[in-house]
């Protein structure tokens, strides 16, 4: 092995210890060859597949794809007026001082450089989806100008002591154990760094969308996964995902502190779309709303049940409910709730023990009382779940009470008691399928023109749950607890009636099944100035009003409504999940449009919509791609 590194060490050093020939041309396009290949490969097609080659080939590639790229622009630089030593010099300190960053970045991120990380990065900080301050990036970009001046320093030194026969042999001899010592110091460096714990490293280390080190050393089974993802890619989530699961335990059995313990009260009204909120179909919803804070435009997190809860409980934007599914992981806000001393209470009649396992996902193990009454009638058994719930209030225990309530008489196909028929004529599908799933050739076609009377059921329903839920906001207000009382007001999802094409939810990005009514009322705090948010942002808002801590990084994707950032001021949708299929298509919602986009490389744009779905063939791809990337920026922990 040493006589071939000797016998390979007069060529590598021929490079840079010899006064320049005219170069042969055939020797020169080959090295250009070599010199865009590096280019290509690192910077192209196959980026991936060489990822996932061992960090030892890459580097033997990049050495004899870089030195080859040097020799060339050492001759380029001697035709000119660039001196030997100046020329050397410089081909030498681009060569040295690129691996060197490369096994800096690779030690940071866990990957290799490319120039599309750089233009993505920027995009993402411009834009507000990567919140990585200006201090940050200068630090990291000083510390790797300091380190490429040093080598330039020491290798021009080198380049200008007086060539002699013995030096120059002694050179070619030593040359490939300096470059061994090169990888070896690079080596050393990559593991100081992945083992530092210095702030402005684990910054940089964390606000990498597509950095893979999720392990913490706790041996966690989560831990250490995720190596190898691009830059905002589709598996950017399940990495975080995974980080996220890491931190649990550690969240669960550290130190939490919290400034305030109010009662919360979260009320899901099945199928609540936003345009419902009026005098006519919810007087006493509106009333209530007129002290409470919230954005203008709120969505649900998906356009199905599952999905909408989802992200209520869990705080996390609706990429991650996939995988919530697959691996079967509970809410950690609801987990932190019980560490905090809260007694975790359901109160439903439909179906949700069933359907899909929500119920499992959501709350077994973890709530101390769930209630669950005859399904059938809907309406009575809405108003007897009332009845208990003012019942097991008188004889409640002193502690603080997390309450998650679920009506169901607004669901297809709409109950409601006589004297509440106020819109009429009214209809059903006359299917007998409770869920109201249409299928079949035309039916769409033949059924449609039931909309409006179907919808007419829908608001008499509204209008009865409106009087419910006055009934037990009456309660609470005449003994005192409301005003000390969390109270969160919101639906799952929307409900179309065909008013642009579709019934029910969970078939489209529709504002008629995606933007919910949301009334958000916190003792004693202000209105939000978000125009946009989503159901991501109920359990980050309540646990910043507390004033929760942790100490263990954040475990929620979603913003708080108290701390307004503009770069935040939007709101994505997840589209409907039944099963365990993975959704791909989402919207986001911001600056008055709503684009649909796949969560896959490259991030097709399907559409470009307005607020109110019309569609806007002419759009604005800069201002589409930077609601894209803000979209993609709701998967960083925050």
């Amino acid at each position: 092995m040493r006589a071939r590194l000797r016998a390979l060490a007069p060529a590598l050093v021929s490079l840079f210890d010899r006064e320049p020939d005219v170069l042969d041309h055939a020797a020169f396009v080959l090295l250009m060859a070599m010199a865009g290949a590096y280019a290509f490969v690192f910077d192209g097609l196959p980026a991936a597949a060489i990822h996932a080659l061992p960090f030892q080939a890459i580097t033997i590639l990049q050495i004899g794809l870089l030195i080859a790229a040097a020799g060339v622009a050492t001759r380029l630089l001697t035709l000119g007026r660039f001196g030997w030593p100046a020329a050397q010099t410089f081909a030498a300190t681009l060569v040295l001082g690129f691996l060197a960053l490369q096994r800096t970045y690779r030690a940071l991120f866990g990957r290799y450089f490319a120039w599309t990380d750089v233009k993505l990065t920027w995009e993402a900080t411009h834009t507000g989806a990567l919140p990585v301050d200006l201090r940050t990036v200068l630090s990291f970009i000083l510390a790797c100008t300091f380190v490429w001046l040093v080598l330039a320093i020491l290798l021009f030194g080198v380049a200008r002591i007086p060539r002699s026969p013995l030096v120059a042999a002694r050179a070619s001899f030593a040359a490939p154990y300096a470059l061994l010592g090169v990888a070896l110091i690079g080596s050393f460096g990559a593991v100081a760094l992945a083992a530092s714990t210095d702030t402005t490293v684990v910054r940089l280390r964390e606000a990498a969308p597509w950095n893979p080190r999720s392990g913490d050393g706790s041996g966690d089974p989560w831990s250490g996964a995720g190596q190898g993802h691009e830059p905002w890619s589709s598996s950017t989530e399940e990495h975080v995902f995974r980080l996220l699961q890491a931190r649990r335990a550690r969240l669960l059995d550290g130190p939490l502190t919290v400034r305030a313990k109010p009662d919360i009260l979260l009320i899901h009204v099945e199928g609540l779309r936003a345009d419902m909120l009026r005098e006519d179909t919810a007087p006493n919803l509106l009333a209530f709303g007129s002290g409470c804070m919230g954005p203008s435009h709120h969505y649900s997190t998906g356009n199905n049940t599952g999905g909408g809860m989802f992200g209520l409980l869990n705080g996390l934007s609706p990429y991650y409910y996939p995988l919530a599914r697959k691996y079967r992981t509970q809410p950690i806000p609801l987990q932190v709730l019980r560490r905090l001393g809260y007694f975790e209470s359901t109160y439903f009649i439909s179906n949700l023990l069933t359907y899909e396992q929500i119920y499992d996902l959501d709350f077994k193990g973890l709530a101390d009382f769930t209630y669950t009454g005859v399904e059938t009638p809907v309406d009575v058994a809405d108003a007897r779940m009332v009845d208990a719930y003012l019942a097991a209030r008188a004889s409640r225990p002193d502690r603080p009470y997390f309450d998650y309530f679920v009506f169901d008489s607004t669901h297809y196909d709409y109950d409601y008691p006589a004297p509440f028929e106020r819109f009429t004529p009214v209809d059903t599908l006359g299917t007998g399928a409770r869920d109201g799933f249409l299928t079949g050739p035309g039916i769409n076609a033949e059924l449609s023109r039931r909309g409006p009377a179907i919808r007419n059921r829908y608001k008499n329903s509204i209008l009865y749950v409106d009087s419910l839920i006055e009934r037990l906001l009456d309660a609470l207000r005449s003994s005192g607890a409301l005003e000390r009382t969390a109270v969160v007001i919101t639906g799952d999802h929307g409900e179309e009636f065909w008013e642009k094409g579709s019934f029910g939810h969970g078939t489209s990005f529709h504002e008629e099944q995606t933007r919910v009514v949301f009334l958000m009322r916190l003792p004693g705090a202000r209105l939000t100035r978000y125009t946009y948010g989503s159901h991501a942002d109920v359990m980050p808002t309540l646990f910043d009003f507390m004033g929760v801590e942790g100490g263990q990084g954040p475990f929620m994707t979603g913003k708080s409504l108290l701390r307004y950032d503009v770069a935040l001021d939007a709101a994505v949708v997840g589209e409907g999940l039944s099963g365990d299929q993975p959704g791909l298509w989402y919207a986001v919602i911001s600056a008055g449009q709503k684009v649909v986009f796949r969560d896959k490389e490259p991030f097709e744009i399907r559409e470009v919509r307005s607020e109110t779905d019309e569609p806007i063939p002419n759009y604005d791809p800069n201002l589409a791609a930077e609601a894209v990337l803000r979209a993609l920026g709701s998967k960083e922990l925050r």
